[in-house]
């Protein structure tokens, strides 16, 4: 079992946050938004390789923006 937390500097884009949610998968357990801080946290977990493909499938999502 794995948990992975990353930080993403958006806060405030719904549909962009909804997009990256769904790049992560079945691994995403929780998206915690604060608009006016400009940030969200995303808590992945599961099986290691699971949560190592919804990481780097989150982060390609939020670098291609």
């Amino acid at each position: 079992m794995l948990e992975c937390v990353i930080n993403v500097s958006e806060g405030r884009d719904t549909a962009f946050l909804a997009h990256l949610r769904a790049a992560a998968g079945a691994a995403c357990l929780d998206v915690h938004s604060d608009a006016d801080h400009h940030r969200s946290v995303f808590t992945l977990a599961g099986e290691d390789a699971a949560v190592e493909a919804a990481a780097r499938r989150l982060t390609a999502a939020a670098v291609a923006g």
